[in-house]
C-alpha cells in the first residue's frame, strides 16, 4: 500500500471520517523518516513475515533480508512510538511448512522485545497476481494447516498466536486500484460491483 503516492492523503480523510485505519505491509516503503507519520496515521501495524530464514524468505519471494528488515522496524517504532499496535503476518506456504516453530521461536526471543505482541498465521490463498501464478508451487493442504493449529494448542506464550485458514479468507472483500468491489470464493474473483464510484453510500451499504 506503500508505494501508492495518495495513501497518506486517505489515511488522513479516513481518520477525519472516524474510520480506523490499519495498514498490512511488506516493509519495504517504511523507513526513519516516515514511521512516526505512519503511526500517527494507522492505528495498528501489520509487518507481512513468514520465516527468520533467508533461504526461505528468498524462497517465498520476500526476500532474504526480509526478517532482519522488519526486526529493525519493530524496534524502530518501538523507539519512536512504544506501545504502538504492531502485529505479524505470516503466510504458511509449501516453502516454509515446518518452519513455525522457528518463527515463533523469533516471536519469544526477538519480535517481543522490540513490542510486537500478536502473531497471525495464514494459510497459503492463491487468488490473484503471482500467488495465483504459483498456486502449485506454494499451497499446502487443509490437513497440513490443521496440524499446525494442533501444534500450538494449549501452549502458553506471552503473545497472541491466531490461525486463520482458507475458510476465513473467503469472506474478505477488496476493493481495486479500478474501484471494482470483489470478494473471493473458492479460489476465483467475483466482482460485485464494477465502480464504488457510480453508486451511492446507500446502495453500498446494500
Amino acid at each position: 500500500p506503500l508505494s501508492y503516492e495518495g495513501i497518506f492523503e486517505l489515511a488522513k480523510e479516513s481518520n477525519r471520517l472516524g474510520i480506523e485505519t490499519f495498514i498490512v505491509t511488506n516493509g519495504d516503503y517504511v523507513t526513519k523518516d516516515n514511521v512516526e507519520l505512519i503511526c500517527d496515521l494507522f492505528k495498528r501495524i501489520t509487518f507481512s513475515c513468514d520465516s527468520p530464514s533467508p533461504y526461505v524468505n528468498s524462497e517465498s519471494g520476500r526476500g532474504v533480508d526480509n526478517y532482519n528488515h522488519i526486526l529493525y522496524l519493530c524496534h524502530l517504532i518501538n523507539k519512536v512510538r512504544p506501545g504502538h499496535i504492531v502485529q505479524i503476518n505470516s503466510v504458511v506456504t509449501r516453502a516454509n511448512y515446518g518452519e513455525q516453530e522457528h518463527m515463533l521461536n523469533a516471536m519469544r526471543n526477538d519480535l517481543i522485545l522490540a513490542g510486537v505482541e500478536r502473531i497471525k498465521f495464514f494459510q497459503f490463498y492463491a487468488i490473484r497476481g503471482a500467488a495465483k501464478q504459483r498456486r502449485n508451487m506454494l499451497s499446502i493442504t487443509d490437513e497440513q494447516f490443521e496440524n499446525l493449529k494442533k501444534k500450538q494448542e494449549n501452549k502458553q506464550e506471552f503473545f497472541d498466536v491466531t490461525f486463520k485458514d482458507i475458510k476465513f479468507l473467503d469472506r474478505d472483500c477488496v476493493i481495486s486500484p479500478k474501484g471494482a468491489l470483489k470478494e473471493s470464493e473458492n479460489y476465483e474473483d467475483l466482482t460485485l460491483i464494477n465502480d464504488i464510484t457510480q453508486v451511492s453510500s446507500e446502495e453500498l451499504r446494500d
